[in-house]
């Protein structure tokens, strides 16, 4: 789990997807969610991140008739849990 190596605007996008979706693997969230998070001039971050973190595996990218919306997976939800108890 240590071996995965991310940007700062890679986290922060996990983190924010992690925190929208209260830790739950069955939730499924549009990207304007995730950019809500951000500030407006930052808005544009998630866009590259997500599909970084999808081809990691640490997300799950769902294209869905009205846009596409992204999961956390279980890799996912790991990685930001153990970041978080290394913080804390």
């Amino acid at each position: 789990m240590n071996d995965i190596k991310l940007k700062p605007s890679e986290k922060a996008t996990l983190l924010v997807l992690y925190k929208v979706c209260k830790g739950s693997l069955k939730c499924h969230v549009p990207i304007e969610a995730i950019q809500a998070k951000f500030k407006k001039h930052e808005r544009h971050v998630p866009v590259k991140a997500l599909r970084i973190l999808a081809r990691l595996g640490l997300v799950v990218r769902h294209p869905t008739k009205g846009g596409v919306t992204y999961q956390l997976t279980r890799i996912g939800k790991e990685y930001v849990e153990t970041q978080l108890r290394e913080f804390l």
